[in-house]
């Protein structure tokens, strides 16, 4: 999809607002549950149990991806991996 068929200006709100914050708060929700994960009984590794909420907003967040992937895939990458905020990932 160009600029030009952009009558409602998604592209360039998702564009100003960096996919409107969604990676922030993923990264955000998902820091914050592997703060309160315990350790598993049997390997003593961390384990992290997701509550239902947090998981529906995590498919949620995945499904607006896909769609702004299916606009645009270029506009994705260069709006979340060629970003400063972001690691770059080398594929």
């Amino acid at each position: 999809m160009a600029d030009k068929d952009d009558c409602t200006s998604l592209m360039a709100t998702l564009k100003a607002t960096e996919l409107v914050g969604a990676v922030s708060m993923l990264y955000a929700m998902l820091l914050h549950q592997d703060s309160m994960s315990t350790a598993d009984n049997q390997t003593n590794r961390p384990m992290t149990i997701l509550q239902p909420d947090v998981v529906s907003v995590i498919i949620a967040t995945l499904q607006l991806f896909s769609r702004v992937c299916e606009l645009n895939l270029e506009f994705f990458q260069v709006t979340y991996f060629y970003t400063n905020a972001y690691p770059k990932i080398s594929l």
